[in-house]
């Protein structure tokens, strides 16, 4: 049976935590005091699961965010929880960097209800990284990224834009993510190029402020 690190301080979730992960996950748990600790010893597990403010505390760590490449959001009760994938040793150094700044930028949509799973959020991402060293990204979405992101998902470029209109109504909808959504832009739904402007910009906030990208 594989083992799964569980970073949660509240015995209450713990509990509940270890119910799920060995029902939901048939897997056994190692209760560890970080992320960061965990990682140290990630030859022992296939995954950590953390709260969030354990998650995000890991997020901001060079050492930690470097080997993080994906999680996977769920809800026990009120409370969000995140199931964390590590880059497997292997992956040479640009994979390794490629696969964060991926997590990255999943991991920021994630906050505005953008989540994981549906062709709008992969054409969302690769339009953000298509973007990131453009400048002035809004004009040329539609001559320039699309078609860049479509064939590189292999779909139509017409497909790239509906998808990601598609996840931004979803978002709106969500009535957890709905005011953060729109607090990102202001007070309407955002069109495609203003979700995509404004994620960017976050990004690459992000990277900057990160020294390891």
């Amino acid at each position: 049976m594989t083992t799964i690190a569980v970073i949660v301080s509240n015995p209450a979730d713990r509990s509940a935590i270890a119910e799920f992960v060995s029902s939901s996950l048939n897997a056994a748990v190692a209760f560890r005091d970080s992320v960061a600790d965990a990682i140290k010893q990630s030859h022992t597990f296939s995954g950590i699961i953390a709260g969030d403010d354990d998650f995000r505390s890991a997020l901001k760590d060079p050492s930690s965010n470097a080997v993080i490449y994906g999680a996977t959001i769920f809800r026990l009760a009120d409370k969000l929880f995140y199931k964390i994938n590590l880059l497997p040793s292997s992956r040479d150094d640009r994979s390794r960097k490629n696969l964060a700044v991926d997590f990255r930028i999943s991991a920021i949509m994630a906050e505005y209800g953008l989540r994981r799973g549906t062709l709008g959020h992969a054409c969302i991402r690769e339009c953000v990284k298509e973007c990131l060293y453009l400048d002035e990204p809004k004009r040329k979405l539609s001559k320039a990224v699309y078609p860049a992101v479509a064939k590189r998902l292999d779909i139509r470029p017409d497909n790239v834009e509906r998808a990601i209109r598609n996840a931004i109504h979803t978002a709106d909808s969500d009535p957890i993510s709905h005011d953060r959504l729109r607090a990102l832009i202001g007070h309407v739904r955002p069109s495609n190029s203003e979700i995509i402007a404004a994620l960017v910009q976050k990004i690459g906030e992000s990277m900057l402020a990160d020294k390891t990208y």
